[in-house]
């Protein structure tokens, strides 16, 4: 077997399809990254639980719904803290 150029590389690359093209970035990835302690954590403390799992970002997410704040009773927290620090 011959050795090839990454031109020639790249060429085949683009004649795969979508699915394929993802799948070899996906692979791609999976050997250029670091396997240093601090870069497994996150990995570790979700398996353990211990932390969410985060999910990919995505730019074009909506905005979060309408918030609607609580009725409580009663001064606000704020002016009871203060008080309470005198």
């Amino acid at each position: 077997m011959g050795t090839m150029s990454l031109e020639q590389v790249l060429a085949e690359v683009q004649m795969l399809s979508q699915a394929e093209q993802q799948q070899l970035r996906d692979i791609l990835d999976r050997w250029l990254r670091h396997d240093r302690p601090e870069d497994c954590l996150e990995a570790v403390l979700a398996d353990a639980g211990l932390l969410r799992a985060r999910r990919p970002w995505e730019g074009d997410t909506a905005p979060p719904t309408a918030f609607t704040p609580v009725a409580v009773r009663g001064q606000p927290v704020s002016e009871t803290l203060i008080e309470e620090r005198r």
